[in-house]
């Protein structure tokens, strides 16, 4: 089953869910079918990044924020993602993800996503995503999450594992752009 084909029947399901708050957790269910395998017999690597993306997405349908953001033609993407893996999932598994909100600051969001296999942890995902319209301008966060979210979100939500993940990743960029010499 082709990633397009997941999609669209998660396009359809989502239909029959309840909606979610911004702040509130998505979970989402899956199997690893035939083509998500590896030369190894396990869900391949990058499986994982795709499989994330659709339970983001599902995440943005349920909270209504797919739907304003189309309406005002802003456009999210992934700016950095980084993912660790404890347990393989194996072919025809049942696994689930839950999603979350970790936090945000003036540019980006932060999202959460662990893939598990019954209560067992299997890989833990962070998404470092931004927002901008299609003219180019960027669009906070915490204006994004305002159009659907009742009640005011203020101020920034950055946890100590995001800080370190920000200045680890921005020293490890400084650290690789090559010199002239």
């Amino acid at each position: 089953m082709n990633l397009y084909l997941r999609f669209f029947i998660m396009l359809i399901a989502v239909k029959f869910k309840r909606r979610l708050s911004v702040l509130e957790d998505s979970i989402t269910r899956h199997h690893v079918l035939p083509n998500d395998l590896d030369p190894y017999g396990h869900m391949n690597n990058g499986r994982y990044f795709a499989v994330a993306d659709l339970a983001r997405i599902q995440k943005l349908q349920r909270a209504g924020l797919w739907r304003e953001m189309k309406k005002r033609k802003v456009l999210a993407f992934v700016a950095d993602e980084t993912i660790q893996f404890r347990k393989p999932l194996m072919p025809f598994q049942r696994y689930f993800i839950r999603t979350r909100l970790m936090g945000w600051d003036a540019n980006f969001f932060y999202v959460e996503q662990t893939f598990y296999r019954e209560k067992e942890v299997c890989a833990l995902l962070l998404v470092r995503g931004r927002a901008i319209s299609t003219d180019h301008a960027p669009v906070a966060p915490r204006e994004m999450f305002g159009w659907v979210e009742p009640g005011d979100i203020t101020g920034e939500k950055v946890n100590d594992v995001i800080r370190t993940w920000n200045q680890s990743t921005k020293m490890h960029w400084e650290r690789t752009v090559i010199s002239d010499t």
